[in-house]
């Protein structure tokens, strides 16, 4: 727990100074399970699309941070669908840091919502 919660608040800032390491990967590589997932579940035929969740301190920058980047990056890359969160939610969506609270639920549940609605009418 220590290296989780602790050490980032003693570490040198990088060029996201100000961005929370709420979700740090401890520079490893990115994460391998997003690539596991696009080939299977574009192997079995399956819609796949992420939410890029932001955190509060994305939201008031207006931007992602390092790790945010590297996500849409590989969504772009690989032509996996990404709804980017940053568009739509507010500071007052938030519980904490990242955590939606009851109206932030309610704004996610909806662009969801839409875009499944618009994917699933080309099947109609």
């Amino acid at each position: 727990m220590v290296p989780r919660y602790l050490l980032p608040y003693f570490r040198h800032h990088d060029a996201d100074e100000g961005m929370s390491a709420e979700i740090s990967k401890d520079g490893q590589v990115f994460n391998p399970g997003f690539e596991a997932l696009a080939i299977r579940f574009r192997d079995a035929g399956i819609l796949f699309f992420i939410w890029l969740h932001p955190e509060t301190t994305e939201v008031e920058r207006g931007a992602y941070n390092s790790e945010g980047k590297e996500i849409l990056a590989f969504c772009n890359r690989d032509s996996i669908p990404v709804i980017e969160g940053l568009k739509y939610m507010q500071p007052e969506d938030y519980r904490d840091g990242i955590h939606l609270n009851e109206q932030g639920q309610q704004e996610l549940s909806a662009h969801f919502g839409t875009y499944l609605k618009k994917y699933l009418s080309k099947y109609k």
